[in-house]
């Protein structure tokens, strides 16, 4: 019965997919995939997936990362520590904030309130939650209403402020698909994945994958991804995604609109004020600012900056080294929070 679910999950994500393509509704794939994977898992409860997907989805994701790093992006990379030092100083204080209003507006605790705010990887911020003595169900929640919020509202505003110069941004080199070095690239992420789950690294999966693909561009020989590849991965995250919005949840977040309200209004501070800063300060092109500053996971903002422009090299290393700093920074706050809250309770 299970298998049949995942079969059928797995055909309503393809035929939203396909809708929301045909539609040219900006991020389709990923888009029509959450939204219709949503609908069937609120209304009949029977969506599934793997126990293994997210995995999956992690490890395609981080090789496609990989396969755009050379030693020329690298180069460029060592540069941005400037750029990421203000993306950092921003969101840590809009996530003080935020924190507080939500804080002061519910009745939860300034605990939960901060780490249902913070722009950090969903899993690592909700178990911490948990360890910090937190709502980690409410922080969940907001985590899973972030992501989908990311994913609906940044394609929408990034096809309509990119320059035609951006949106067609790709690789100049015609490097042939050599689906062994995929595989190979792959196989090394998972295990470099699991050795450093093993040793307690934030986004093991993720990153041991990027880290597998850049070393094989750099030495062994650049690859390239099929072009359908993004397509079918968006379709994956939008999959995942659309599968965690359970009928439970759906009804939690309808007594978190507070919370909700104040994570949309993060959102469009951190892609059009943070990013305007950005692109003022280092003269970075719009969109790739907009990119840098969204407080999105991992997957969904290259995958969507895949699709539709920017500097995908720079995007994915200052998000990798935002979604590791915000999980450090947002533990060594709680206690400051915590006294912060007393004066002001």
């Amino acid at each position: 019965m299970q298998y049949f679910n995942i079969f059928l999950t797995l055909v309503i994500a393809a035929a939203g997919m396909y809708l929301f393509t045909k539609l040219k509704v900006p991020g389709g794939a990923m888009i029509g995939s959450m939204l219709m994977v949503a609908l069937f898992s609120i209304f009949t409860g029977r969506a599934a997936v793997f126990p293994w997907f997210k995995y999956f989805v992690q490890v395609c994701s981080g090789i496609l990362i990989g396969s755009k790093i050379n030693k020329e992006t690298l180069a460029r990379l060592k540069d941005l520590w400037k750029v990421f030092l203000v993306i950092i100083i921003m969101l840590v204080a809009e996530t003080a904030v935020f924190g507080i209003l939500y804080f002061k507006l519910t009745d939860f605790d300034i605990v939960s309130c901060m780490f249902s705010i913070a722009p950090g990887g969903m899993t690592d911020l909700t178990i911490l939650s948990a360890e910090f003595g937190a709502n980690s169900v409410v922080v969940g929640v907001m985590h899973v209403f972030r992501q989908i919020m990311i994913i609906m509202i940044l394609p929408t505003i990034a096809v309509r402020i990119a320059s035609p110069e951006e949106m067609i941004a790709g690789d100049s080199k015609r490097i042939p698909v050599r689906y062994q070095d995929i595989l190979i690239a792959g196989v090394c992420g998972a295990m470099i994945g699991l050795l450093f789950k093993r040793i307690g690294i934030s986004a093991p999966i993720m990153l041991g994958s990027i880290l597998s693909g850049t070393l094989f561009t750099i030495h062994v020989r650049e690859y390239r991804m099929p072009s359908f590849y993004s397509k079918i991965l968006m379709t994956c995250v939008g999959v995942y995604t659309g599968s965690m919005v359970t009928k439970t949840i759906a009804s939690s977040m309808t007594q978190m609109w507070i919370g909700m309200i104040l994570i949309i209004v993060l959102i469009l501070v951190t892609l059009f004020i943070n990013s305007r800063i950005i692109m003022k300060l280092f003269g970075l092109p719009v969109l790739t600012s907009m990119y840098l500053c969204a407080p999105g996971g991992l997957s969904e903002i290259t995958l969507l900056a895949e699709e539709t422009g920017g500097d995908l090299p720079t995007i994915a290393a200052i998000q990798t080294a935002r979604m590791l700093t915000v999980v450090i920074l947002i533990t060594g706050m709680v206690p400051f929070m915590e006294k912060l809250a007393e004066l002001i309770g």
